[in-house]
């Protein structure tokens, strides 16, 4: 079904362009326009989605280093308090 419908387009179009009487260097050169502009889009969504993906790994790694700095920080507080809480024996 879908071929028909696509083959029955290409049909309607080439009959289109064909009763135009456009020049065939013409459209080679608006179709290798195309196919240029084409390729720059299809490279530019592949470089935008690489660099959404480093950066999201980027940010996860902020929140992992952020997390495990917090961890080190509470555990040295932790420590800090229990040594000032603990009692001081004078008699030693």
């Amino acid at each position: 079904m879908w071929d028909d419908v696509f083959g029955t387009c290409y049909i309607a179009e080439k009959e289109f362009f064909d009763r135009l009487n456009i020049d065939q260097g013409i459209l080679k050169q608006v179709k290798e326009h195309s196919e240029s502009v084409k390729n720059t889009y299809m490279q530019n969504v592949e470089m935008s989605s690489k660099l959404f993906d480093q950066y999201v790994k980027m940010r996860i790694d902020v929140i992992k280093s952020f997390d495990n700095y917090t961890h080190v920080m509470m555990d040295f507080y932790a420590k800090m308090i229990s040594q000032v809480n603990r009692p001081i024996n004078f008699s030693d």
